[in-house]
């Protein structure tokens, strides 16, 4: 998330609207990642009643990777959408 913001602002600085509209997209989607955690973990332990050791590390990288799945589609979209 830092190196997103590092990256986010080092764009804008250099006046590069679009990488820097990406950047910061991918940086709020990382920082969200503990909410869809939340939802991810509260909704397999209310099934499973399980949430140690591997399953809980593999549920909250699955969020941060769902987050940043999100994000990356928003940004292509937006990119293709100024190109037309």
């Amino acid at each position: 998330m830092v190196a997103c913001i590092v990256l986010g602002v080092s764009s804008i600085l250099r006046r590069d609207v679009a990488r820097h509209e990406a950047f910061m997209i991918r940086a709020y989607a990382l920082a969200q990642g503990s909410g869809t955690q939340a939802l991810l973990m509260g909704t397999w332990i209310l099934i499973t009643g399980d949430s140690v050791g591997l399953t809980r590390d593999l549920m909250m990288t699955l969020a941060w990777a769902i987050n940043l799945g999100v994000a990356e589609w928003v940004v292509h979209r937006r990119s293709t959408q100024q190109v037309i």
